[in-house]
């Protein structure tokens, strides 16, 4: 009885290696993409959406998606028979190393064959430009975190700073629907450290004039009046605290208030109005906040 439990324990693996192995092999396609607006988290108040976002930069911090269906009970298995570890999959490795070469010299052909569906090419090559003239060079990206086979995040490690990227995948095609972009080391613009504060002297004492001079007009007066009073009924009057990570056009903010510390993103248009704002729970020890901008 003991010899033919082994045997079966043994098929069982087998057959179990082999099917994940067969949901992951049709691993497809090549790369990717990027999205700067962002609501307030807190209480659901929003600004516009991005046209251009395939994948919204504005879930909450540490928020996980359900893994894909199709090989995440055959992986679960497979980890706790053989005491597999999760990791990224060959596209998602390849698709870390096609943004290395983008983002080294930019190649249209390659951008192109990186994303499932039509983005504009000059607005991606404009942010990478703006991160390649700050950060300089930067070294092949290591793993930062891994949440399932459709969302993985690398760090690139560059002369003046780190560069963190977010490479969600489409499950069907296997190409990436956005990029979140963010680096640490470097300063934000002073636009947007601007636009922090006052949106932080709105925690302090409410003005419509001060509203109505730091967000655009996307945002309601009304619905962000409320939404403020809330913040400062839950935490008091806030500041900005040290710079969590940076875009081209924003960045993340840890904020310091009365009664605790909250992390708040700030997106601006053209007009260096906010365009994307959140504030929400400070990420966890070792966890990873969100990036500072998408496209």
């Amino acid at each position: 009885m003991r010899i033919s439990a082994k045997i079966a324990v043994v098929g069982l693996v087998a057959l179990v290696v082999a099917g994940v192995f067969y949901s992951l092999r049709d691993d497809a396609g090549p790369v990717s993409a990027a999205s700067d607006g962002g609501p307030a988290e807190e209480r659901g108040v929003s600004g516009p959406a991005d046209p251009r976002a395939a994948a919204s930069a504005s879930a909450p911090a540490g928020a996980v998606p359900p893994a894909p269906a199709s090989s995440g009970r055959l992986v679960e298995l497979a980890q706790n028979l053989l005491g597999m570890q999760p990791g990224p999959t060959a596209q998602q490795v390849r698709i870390a190393r096609d943004f290395e070469v983008l983002y080294t010299k930019w190649d249209l052909p390659l951008f192109e064959s990186m994303f499932a569906r039509p983005t504009p090419a000059d607005v991606l090559e404009e942010r990478i430009d703006w991160f390649h003239d700050r950060l300089g060079t930067c070294s092949p990206g290591q793993l930062m975190s891994w949440r399932d086979d459709l969302n993985a995040r690398y760090s690139y490690t560059c002369e003046r700073g780190t560069l963190e990227v977010g490479f969600p995948l489409d499950e069907k095609s296997g190409l990436l629907t956005g990029l979140a972009l963010g680096a640490r080391g470097i300063d934000p613009i002073d636009a947007a450290r601007d636009a922090a504060d006052a949106a932080l002297l709105l925690t302090v004492e409410w003005s419509d004039q001060g509203f109505l001079q730091t967000f655009s007009d996307t945002f309601e007066l009304e619905k962000m009046k409320a939404f403020f009073a809330d913040i400062r009924r839950k935490y008091g009057a806030c500041k900005r605290g040290e710079t969590y990570l940076v875009s081209a056009r924003g960045a993340l903010f840890m904020i310091d208030c009365e009664r605790g510390v909250r992390l708040m993103k700030v997106e601006l248009n053209d007009d260096d109005k906010i365009r994307g704002f959140k504030i929400s729970s400070p990420p966890a020890p070792g966890a990873q906040a969100e990036a500072a901008g998408s496209q």
